[in-house]
């Protein structure tokens, strides 16, 4: 059971460097949404489908990452929940 626990905590620690990384990339982030937003609105459907295009990457990683988390966690705690 202990083994169980450490393992839970080197997950959570690993998914707190990941949240601080990404917190890293929200700053570059910044830099591209401030580039396409300094496009004139004469291309504004150019700029609607970067926007579409840049947010679905994201999204779409932090739904999968949470996702797998969610299994991991899942998995062990409720074989242990029924016991």
């Amino acid at each position: 059971m202990e083994s169980e626990y450490a393992d839970l905590l080197v997950h959570n620690k690993s998914s707190q460097q990941k949240c601080s990384a990404l917190n890293d990339l929200e700053k570059e982030d910044m830099i591209i949404f401030n580039a396409w937003n300094s496009i004139p609105d004469s291309y504004d459907q150019l700029k609607k489908l970067a926007f579409a295009a840049l947010s679905l990457v994201g999204s779409t990683y932090i739904s999968e990452q949470s996702s797998l988390s969610m299994n991991i966690i899942k998995s062990k705690l409720r074989s242990r929940l029924i016991d």
